[in-house]
């Protein structure tokens, strides 16, 4: 059967249906056994290496993924589809009944940090509310996240992240996190969505009121539109007018043709025109412009900023630029209509009304905090620190030390208090409760939730735990990342006479394919959930992106520099250094970098840069070998230098791809995958591998194991 279906992916790896072609058949379907296999993520879609994403489900597809939304894998056998059950499941075998009451009534449940997730899943399953978890920091939301969804594959669970910026900053947040925030608020206002998971800094950020309510143009083929009518429009969603499209938040047009690189899209869409009628929308590539595939969706065009500029803007900008020297040039362009780099952080000055997230979510809806202790401290920090340097900048900035707004209205645009959103949601009518691994007072549901002791990578230990549950007849799972990492769990036990079983029955092991990162136990259930990071420790999960050490991060040393030393900076570019220099901002003396750049208006000063030293990663001595020219701070040089710099990289990495085509084609030897034995072997070393040592590993055995 496999044979007779090899031709047949290949087609469908042609045409941009399938990732890998025939290896999608032989990782999947050759292999005859009684371990489940990858599981499929319900929100992911099937694309090539050039094309733009495409919903799988279809046609032959559709044969081996019938259930996507449940996270079910579908391999075709001559007895008919066997589903291979997903990581939801133990949601619902499991009674977590308690736990959800707990929530749902507005108390702390005591349980492990690692378990709240199964938590708020079986929350969100018995919760007539709106549920919304907060997690301390953007990490753990994306955890959480994903974790959710996994768990929940019938709900909608969406994150509303924070700026990658703080307020103060004169920097644009990345555009992908406008239109990620903004289709949270939007589905937050239709009622669209089941779970959403912030951090505590979005929680407390406010953003522009209306956010999330503009109308989004969908231009679909036949639809009948004037390209003058989507340019207007574009340009009022905050997308820049450019000559070539290279990033997110540009459009071009050129006769007939436009080209839009939304903020949430893979690749740039081009929208032909047939007089006022939609010809075509094709995915194009950003490296040689070239048309991909067709969009049958048609395309969204979501706001590329968060401040729209509306004529009330403009004539604001317009006053503010005589009023403060130093931002002229910001606001002058403002007032235009001209999307600036930076423009985020005049929101104090140019906008009024402001709202947060409590302000719009449902009346009666439920708020989990994930260790509020924790949350208290990091959400006063927060307000501390965002406090500071807005009041810093603006000092800064303004001509003769007068700011041209009130302090008290310029603290309301940074980070409001948590017991101002705490006093918000009850007065709408909140339920407020909590997971902590201790404390709530007298108020607190004791769970049977526990942590599970890591074995950090000992296999002997691994096998005492499980006999000695299996001696008792507990339900046990193992989660694994991958199809290798859960093969090497069963050959693993199966070497020591562990018996593993297709589904959670009592005194056998259940291995299952999952990115859950923690596990637990659950005393009342007899129930242990061991995952790979349980199993190995600190080590990284199979397909776990690894960041590099910090020590190959290249931050600048303020010692080292000299009067008149060129420094990059990741946003302004070149500048000259001038001196380390001390402010007194609140009774709080901070030390800052100077930086001098050309001058924005002729005859005058340079405009200087004061950065703050715990931002000296933005920075980095420059290199070059002869003395550059220095950029204008907000300009377009050093954007333009980039660019040239992004298209040296792009023919360098095709002559690469080139290379590495030319020695796949060759043939060679194929090392065997790890064997269980091996796998012993290098669990016996006795130190811990770095994040570095283990990509090199990694690496290493995949070349290996390549016939090429």
């Amino acid at each position: 059967m496999i044979q007779r279906l090899l031709p047949a992916l290949s087609r469908y790896r042609r045409r941009g249906r399938l990732r890998s072609g025939p290896e999608f058949a032989w990782s999947y379907l050759g292999r005859a056994r009684e371990v489940p296999f990858t599981r499929v993520s319900p929100e992911r879609t099937f694309h090539d290496n050039s094309s733009a994403p495409r919903r799988g489900g279809m046609g032959l597809l559709g044969y081996f993924l019938k259930d996507r939304r449940s996270g079910y894998l579908m391999a075709a056998e001559s007895g008919g589809p066997k589903k291979v059950t997903a990581i939801a499941s133990l949601v619902d075998q499991l009674d977590l009944s308690t736990s959800s009451a707990a929530l749902r009534s507005g108390s702390t449940l005591n349980a492990p940090i690692s378990a709240a997730s199964f938590a708020i899943a079986a929350t969100a399953n018995s919760a007539k509310e709106f549920p919304l978890i907060v997690a301390l920091t953007a990490n753990n939301g994306e955890e959480l996240v994903e974790e959710l969804k996994a768990l929940l594959p019938e709900k909608r669970v969406l994150r509303f992240p924070h700026w990658e910026t703080l307020p103060h900053e004169r920097l644009s947040p990345q555009s992908d996190t406008i239109a990620e925030r903004f289709t949270t608020l939007q589905a937050i206002r239709s009622h669209s969505c089941e779970v959403v998971v912030i951090p505590v800094r979005s929680l407390l950020q406010p953003f522009i009121k209306g956010f999330g309510t503009a109308k989004v143009p969908l231009l679909k083929v036949g639809e009948q539109k004037e390209i003058a009518e989507v340019i207007k429009e574009l340009l009022a969603l905050g997308y820049e007018r450019t000559d070539l499209v290279e990033k997110r938040g540009e459009f071009a047009q050129r006769g007939g043709i436009l080209d839009i690189f939304p903020p949430h899209a893979q690749h740039p869409i081009r929208v032909e025109f047939f007089d006022d009628v939609i010809d075509e929308v094709r995915f194009f590539s950003v490296a040689d412009q070239r048309s991909l595939e067709i969009c049958s969706d048609g395309l969204f065009a979501l706001p590329a900023r968060e401040i729209l500029i509306t004529d009330a803007i403009k004539d604001r900008a317009e006053v503010l630029a005589q009023e403060i020297p130093t931002l002229s040039e910001m606001f002058s362009r403002i007032s235009e209509g001209v999307p600036v780099e930076g423009m985020e952080s005049l929101m104090p000055a140019l906008v009024h009304e402001m709202e947060t997230l409590i302000e719009i979510l449902p009346a009666k809806s439920l708020l989990v905090s994930l260790a509020p202790e924790l949350i208290r401290s990091r959400a006063e920090e927060l307000r501390k620190t965002g406090e500071e340097f807005l009041n810093a900048s603006w000092l800064n900035a303004a001509a003769g030390n007068v700011t041209p707004i009130d302090m008290q209205e310029l603290e309301l645009h940074s980070f409001r208090t948590l017991e101002d959103e705490i006093t918000a949601a009850r007065e709408r009518g909140f339920t407020l409760s909590s997971i902590a691994p201790f404390g709530g007072g007298s108020e607190a549901v004791e769970s049977a939730l526990r942590t599970i002791e890591p074995f950090r990578g000992n296999a002997e230990r691994l096998i005492d735990y499980l006999r000695e549950k299996i001696k008792n007849q507990w339900l046990l799972a193992i989660t694994a990342p991958g199809h290798g990492t859960a093969q090497r769990y069963e050959e693993l036990l199966r070497s020591y006479g562990i018996s593993t079983a297709n589904s959670l029955v009592p005194g056998a092991v259940f291995i299952l394919n999952s990115g859950i990162r923690h596990g637990f136990t659950f005393e009342d259930e007899k129930f242990a959930l061991i995952t790979e990071r349980d199993f190995a420790g600190s080590k990284a999960q199979d397909g776990e992106k690894l960041s590099l050490a910090s020590r190959r991060k290249n931050r600048i040393d303020p010692l080292s520099l000299k009067e008149g030393d060129f420094v990059v900076h990741q946003v302004h570019g070149i500048g000259r250094f001038i001196e380390m220099a001390e402010r007194v901002v609140n009774g709080t003396k901070r030390e800052y970098l100077v930086i001098e750049y050309a001058s924005s208006k002729r005859g005058q000063s340079g405009d200087r840069l004061y950065l703050p030293t715990d931002s000296l990663d933005q920075v980095t001595k420059y290199v070059g070998g002869e003395a550059p020219t220095v950029h204008h701070m907000g300009g377009a040089d050093w954007q333009k230098a980039k660019g040239k710099a992004r298209k040296a990289v792009k023919q360098i990495a095709a002559e690469l791809i080139q290379l590495y085509a030319a020695r796949t084609s060759s043939p060679g030897f194929a090392f065997s995958p790890d064997t269980p034995w091996q796998r012993e072997l290098e669990d016996a070393f006795p130190y811990v591998e770095t994040l570095d040592q283990l990509s090199t590993i990694t690496e290493v055995k995949k070349d290996m194991e390549a016939s090429y």
